[in-house]
């Protein structure tokens, strides 16, 4: 049977690890990164081969949303939350979207990750999209580079056909990590999920009956507003309390899960560090926004919102700049610059 894709992309988190970058009015997916794309503009580009994208998005955001879809000229479908639940209830409402609608297969991806080869990326979609027939859902793992508890981990079993493997374990952002989780074959979660919508609603009829009884009364609903926006019930949508990511609802306790290597580089842009990771740099391994002038700069990262500024004699310097906040702060103090941020959660 052919199979017919319906990628999501999840767009309704907040980013606040990237703050001032990410703040509540603009969060990191619709921030500009690289080739003046934003992560959202990106993800939607990377999906829109296998099929018209739909995008979930938060309601204070979807003018946001809209905006950058509207850039790019592709033709997406909006889901719009009432307000943000996580991502397990995304996984849901994209099963029923997707099942209504006589798609095999969802793709349910987030939207604020880096891919550097799209071309790598599209061949193990379709290598993970193979295994849904026969397990209830794939996930894409991603071979780690460093130790971090920044990221959860998925741990590989036995090897099936194609390339494939079974998943024993999720851990989802473990406290402490060591060369265990490499010598034991544990590999980052990238957060991409496959599965075929039947079959996972027929799950979480199983785990979570009074959630789907909730998400199809909210789906029931729905509004559209020309066609291609759905507004979801709001009276609804607020009954649902406690509810928590895919991983820790779902993935933690299903069995008879794959796994396909992703041979592609991939960042999760979470925090600053990753940020100035996978920015492009000039021939100073400077980041500088339009209508920044230099002197004598190495090495930094200077971001505002188009203001003429002047920089002179700084090296391994963030700055960044907007209507909100702004940041100073040097390369070398990461760490206490990421726990300063920690901090300021929710005022900016």
């Amino acid at each position: 049977m052919q199979q017919k894709i319906k990628p999501v992309i999840m767009a309704g988190g907040c980013g606040t690890r990237l703050w001032p970058l990410s703040i509540n009015s603009k969060p990191k997916q619709f921030i500009k990164v690289d080739n003046n794309l934003s992560p959202i503009q990106q993800a939607i580009i990377r999906n829109a081969c296998f099929g018209r994208p739909t995008i979930i998005v938060n309601n204070k955001h979807k003018n946001l949303a809209q905006k950058e879809i509207a850039e790019l000229g592709i033709e997406c479908d909006v889901i719009v939350e009432p307000s943000g639940k996580g991502t397990a209830l995304c996984a849901i409402i994209a099963a029923i979207f997707a099942k209504e609608k006589d798609f095999t297969t969802v793709m349910l991806i987030p939207a604020d990750h880096q891919i550097k080869d799209n071309y790598a990326y599209t061949q193990t979609v379709l290598q993970a999209t193979a295994h849904t027939n026969d397990h209830n859902v794939v996930t894409i793992g991603i071979k780690p580079t460093k130790f971090s508890s920044k990221y959860g981990y998925i741990k590989k079993g036995i090897k099936i056909e194609d390339g494939a493997f079974e998943v024993t374990k999720f851990v989802e952002k473990p406290a402490l990590i060591s060369s265990n989780y490499f010598q034991r074959g544990f590999f980052w979660n990238s957060g991409i999920f496959l599965y075929q919508p039947s079959k996972f609603l027929s799950i979480v009829r199983t785990t979570h009956s009074h959630l789907l009884d909730l998400a199809e009364s909210i789906w029931e609903n729905k509004k559209e507003v020309k066609g291609r926006n759905i507004y979801l019930d709001e009276e609804k949508y607020n009954q649902i309390q406690g509810i928590g990511s895919i991983d820790h609802e779902f993935m933690e306790q299903m069995t008879n899960v794959a796994m396909v290597e992703g041979r592609f580089d991939w960042f999760d842009i979470g925090d600053l560090s990753t940020f100035l990771d996978v920015i492009s740099k000039d021939l100073n391994s400077n980041h500088l926004s339009d209508n920044t002038f230099t002197n004598n700069v190495k090495n930094c990262c200077v971001i505002h919102d188009k203001k003429v500024t002047i920089v002179v004699g700084m090296q391994d310097t963030i700055i960044i700049s907007n209507k909100e906040c702004l940041l100073i702060a040097s390369k070398e103090k990461m760490q206490e610059l990421e726990a300063s941020i920690e901090s300021l959660r929710g005022q900016c």
